[in-house]
């Protein structure tokens, strides 16, 4: 019961049609923005396209990648065979080297020793003969000299000057069996 003088209020409500023209209009602005985001991601020159394109590239480099890691490790494991057996023959060398190496260091030890001693004998000698050395290279020149002059008389010899060959034909001089 309404009091006396008293009135309901009347508000007009929304219609259907504009119910459905803001609800058409929410999802327009929905339904352009999907657009957008869909064109975005089909865009071939865009960020996801591009992103797939080399995703697909690095998959594909992954394999051929796993096939050189492969055949790297089948190489590897074969190296690895081969390695022991060098190993062994190391070890066997250097255990070799190991037993000889103090025989090999007290020989050279004595040669070191020969080695000084000699060194300082031709030390001696040399201090010795050094004083003799100008007079005998000054006779030397005086000898080759004379030597010079033989060899010269020698070739103006009747019985050797047919024996002698020039200056420029220099040889074996020829000869009778019995010499």
């Amino acid at each position: 019961m309404l009091p006396d003088d008293d009135f309901i209020p009347f508000t007009e409500e929304k219609g259907l049609n504009e119910l459905a023209r803001e609800f058409s209009d929410s999802v327009k602005s929905v339904l352009l923005e999907v657009r957008g985001t869909v064109a975005y991601i089909n865009d071939p020159k865009g960020d996801i396209k591009q992103t797939l394109a080399n995703i697909r590239q690095l998959s594909a480099s992954l394999e051929e990648t796993r096939r050189h890691a492969d055949a790297l490790l089948l190489t590897t494991t074969d190296g690895l065979g081969r390695v022991g057996p060098v190993m062994d023959n190391l070890a066997t060398a250097l255990d070799n080297v190991g037993r000889r190496l103090p025989f090999l260091l007290d020989r050279m030890e004595g040669t070191l020793s020969n080695t000084e001693r000699i060194s300082l004998e031709v030390r001696k000698a040399a201090e010795k003969a050094a004083p003799r050395v100008p007079h005998l290279l000054g006779g030397a020149e005086e000898l080759v000299e004379d030597t010079d002059d033989v060899v010269k008389g020698m070739k103006r010899m009747w019985p050797f000057r047919k024996h002698i060959p020039p200056a420029n034909e220099r040889g074996i001089v020829p000869g009778d069996s019995h010499e």
